[in-house]
Order: structure tokens, then sequence, then C-alpha cells
């Protein structure tokens, strides 16, 4: 959600319930005490660390790139001890600072109009706007649209959203086709989103024949009230039916937060979109401390609950999770946020009111657990496809491998990707590079030459000379079977 809007519905809040909404608070936050199984993070005072700051590309932070440089050079701590692998600013930008190896994503803005197509751009502003910077910046992750359920940001019906997404997925793609485009993220997954979300789904089929392309799937995953008078609201043009009604001493349930997680991966498998990545692309906590939502140690009990559910094998499904990424259900989060005003919200790492920033103590906080981590390489061939061409015999195959890289750092070295024949002799090679992390790939295409008709039984190995640093070498090598046959047979095309 944008900071600004964001502020603009929390006042409504506190304004519209008046005295009578704050003794509400009060009353729900004096709860029980915690039970005797919850977990309780203990501070860590030494700040001197070993681990050198490195972006890791599954942590990121929802920022402002006009201001992000103000992060950088301040002492003690500066941007770079955040580890961030990844950011957006909930827009678009053909240069946007990028500072420690981070990744900045593209979110294209839309509103729905009331004349066809019966939406609009908003930014970037025009389809040649869009042309230059999918020219300028062919790699970035495009989002399209910022929570098109939610009243309060994109707000468009299944059907005027279903229009935008069919016009910019494809003029993107028209221009580079390897560049990344997803649906945009929803406020939360719950069941009457679920209901918007199929409607997006079903009339994408019905208007245009095909399943909805996306390349990956993003969410938001806050846990608001859905009922009343705050929280997400109803999407557009759907049913309130099931919506769901959420206490404001809620929003750091992680019972909740895990079950929804663990719903949309289940509803993505239905779809026959299990082998597509989830990327949480905004999260957290929006309440500032004084609605009970204290830095420490509430909302950094929170963060950290969610870090360790991301890396740790709770967040595991072999029927659910993504292949590519040793079926973790998420594979890269964006915390809201970098810098806000904490006395209007909570959440955030920095506080910009003072000049320069200072961190706040959740920022620490992050700082804390990031510099625990290290850098994790794992690279693992996945889906070698062979092209046999039907003449001449022997023949040449094209064998194209997806080269994964499933660690949690992004590759910048070449490495080799080389083809063995049954006997262990090489048959090709090639150099690749850039393979960035969390379950993302390259496409290695390597040659098998003078294959005469018969079976041919080979492997692929990546990295064979261990160039690259991995957690896990023993992962790196896939066997091919080709085969040639005798006679290529051509069926003849009857038209009727």
């Amino acid at each position: 959600m944008n900071i600004r809007r964001r502020r603009l519905v929390l006042c409504g809040i506190l304004l519209s319930a008046g005295g009578l909404m704050l003794i509400g608070v009060a009353a729900l936050l004096a709860g029980p005490s915690l039970p005797p199984d919850q977990t309780i993070y203990l501070p860590i005072v030494n700040h001197r660390y070993n681990t050198r700051n490195f972006a890791h590309g599954r942590f990121g932070a929802a920022a402002s790139s006009t201001e992000l440089t103000r992060y950088l050079g301040l002492q003690p701590y500066d941007l770079s001890w955040f580890n961030l692998g990844w950011y957006l600013d909930w827009g678009v930008n053909a240069q946007p600072p990028e500072p420690y190896g981070m990744e900045y994503v593209q979110v294209i803005r839309l509103m729905q109009t009331t004349t066809p197509p019966y939406y609009a751009l908003v930014e970037p502003a025009s389809w040649g706007e869009l042309a230059a910077l999918v020219q300028a910046r062919p790699n970035d992750l495009y989002v399209v649209g910022n929570e098109p359920d939610s009243p309060f940001q994109d707000n468009m019906c299944p059907a005027a959203y279903v229009s935008a997404y069919h016009d910019v997925y494809t003029f993107i793609k028209g221009i580079s086709p390897s560049t990344p485009v997803g649906i945009g993220g929803i406020v939360q997954p719950t069941p009457v989103r679920f209901r918007y979300l199929d409607t997006i789904w079903n009339t994408y089929q019905i208007s245009y024949s095909q399943r909805l392309p996306t390349d990956f799937w993003n969410i938001h995953a806050f846990i608001l009230n859905e009922t009343g008078g705050w929280g997400a609201f109803i999407p557009p043009c759907t049913d309130p039916a099931g919506a769901v009604t959420i206490g404001l001493d809620e929003l750091d349930r992680m019972d909740i937060f895990i079950s929804r997680l663990q719903d949309f991966r289940q509803w993505m498998a239905a779809k026959g979109e299990r082998e597509k990545p989830l990327y949480i692309t905004e999260y957290g906590i929006l309440f500032p401390e004084d609605y009970g939502y204290p830095n420490i140690p509430r909302v950094r009990d929170f963060m950290y609950a969610t870090f360790d559910y991301f890396l740790g094998p709770q967040s595991i499904s072999p029927t659910i999770g993504y292949p590519r990424d040793n079926n973790h259900l998420v594979q890269r989060w964006i915390w809201f946020s970098l810098a806000h005003d904490p006395y209007y919200m909570g959440g955030a790492l920095f506080d910009p009111r003072t000049t320069p920033p200072t961190l706040t103590t959740l920022g620490q906080a992050w700082i804390d657990y990031v510099q625990q981590l290290t850098p994790t390489v794992n690279l693992m061939p996945y889906n070698a496809i062979a092209n046999v061409p039907p003449d001449p015999r022997p023949v040449t195959a094209t064998i194209q491998l997806e080269v994964i890289n499933n660690g949690g750092s992004a590759i910048s070295n070449g490495f080799y990707v080389t083809l063995y024949d049954q006997g262990g002799t090489p048959v090709s090679s090639e150099m690749t590079q850039d393979v960035r992390c969390c379950g993302r790939f390259s496409v290695a295409t390597l040659l098998w030459p003078n294959l005469p008709p018969g079976i041919h039984t080979g492997h692929i190995r990546v990295d064979p000379d261990n160039r690259i640093n991995e957690t896990n070498e023993s992962d790196n090598e896939i066997e091919v079977i080709v085969t040639v046959l005798e006679h290529y047979t051509r069926l003849p095309l009857i038209v009727r």
C-alpha cells in the first residue's frame, strides 16, 4: 500500500470512532499474558559482526527510491547493514538507485474508468513511456497494479483489471519476451479475496480463451479486518460473503499468517500454478506503537517469527511448495517499510523525521538478525529438454537445461555447464553467469552431435570444476536420455 494514502486511512480510523474507538483499543490490548510455549527473542548486545554485508535476495523493504540515498553512508549503520536484496516504491523508475546490489521492482499503477477499455495507465502515464521503460529495464520484475482489490489503491473490478492486465502483459512481452511480468498483489489472501482472484482467473479464460499468463505470483500478507469501519474492506464488484473480522490485537498472529500463505499456495496448485514463484511484495504491522504494537518486543518478535518461518523447514511442502526452491512456499518478501513517519504507522526501520535519519529500535533488531546470515548459493539442473531434428542421420540434438540458483544470493561469476556421454567423455559445454537467487534460473543450451538412431544416455553437470562455492555440491547433476528414431515418419495433413 502507498504510504501517503495509508496515512489517510489510519487517520480516518481515529476520527471516525473518536474516543469510543480508543477505549475499545485499550480493552483489546489488555489481553492475557503470553502462553508458555511463546518464543521470546532476546536482544543481541554485541554489534561487532564478522559477517560481511551482502545483498540477501530474499529480504526486501518498501521504500521511496527518491529518498533512498538518505540512508547511505550513515554512521554507525547505514542501508548496507540491512542486507536488502530488493525493494519497491509503488511506482516505476527508469533509473532507480540500486545500492549494494539491490533489485528494483517496477509497479505499474492503474485506475478504472467508465469508458472503454475501462482502465487507464497511471504510472507510467502512457504506452510510449512504458515501452521506453521496458527497453531500458528489461530484466526487472514488472508487477501490474498495486492492490487492485483495495478501495484505497488501484481499486478495480475484476473485468477492468483483466483488460488492463492482458494489455499490459501482452505489450511488455511484445517488446521483451523474457521480461518477468506478474499479477498485482492483493492486500491479503482471504476467502473474499480468493473470490476476487477466481473471478479474474475465470474472466481471463473466457475473454481470451487461454489461461491467465503470469511469470510469478505475488501477494501482500497483512492481517487486516474486512468488516466494519477499518481495515482492507471488500474488493470492488465482489460478493462480501465470508469477509473476515479481525481484532486490533490480532495483526501479528502467526497462525493466521501461516495458514493464509498455505491457503494461497494451495490455491495456486489447484490452478496448475505450483511451478511459479510466490513473492510477498508487502507485509508488516501497519499500526503505530500507541496502538499496542511497540517495536520492542512485539513488532520485532512478529518480524523475527516470519523470518524464521520463511527460512525454516516449516515453510516447505512437497505437495504445494515451489520445486525450483526446495519446495519453499514463499521465495522472497518485502517488509513495510524502510522509513516512514512512526507517528502514523508501525514497522519503520529508520526514522525519517530526523536529519540525518536515525535507526529505529526495530531497524537495529533487523540488523541483529540479518547479520547472523551468510551468503548462500546453490546451483541445480532442472528440466532438461532435448530437441532432435528429423533428418539427416546422424543428427545433432539440442538440449536446453534450466540452471537454478535456489540460494539466497545472486551469482555474477561465470561457471560451466557440461554435457557428458555415457562413458563420461565431455561432449559440449557452455559458460553461464548471472543466475539470480531464490529459485530463479538461466537456460543453458548444449549440443550433442553425430547421434545415430538409438537411445543415448548421458548426464549434465553444473559447475563441474567447482568454480562456485555452493551450500550443496551433491545436486549438480542430471541424467539425460535422447532417442533418435530409425525413420522419421511424416503423417499427412487432412483438411475436411
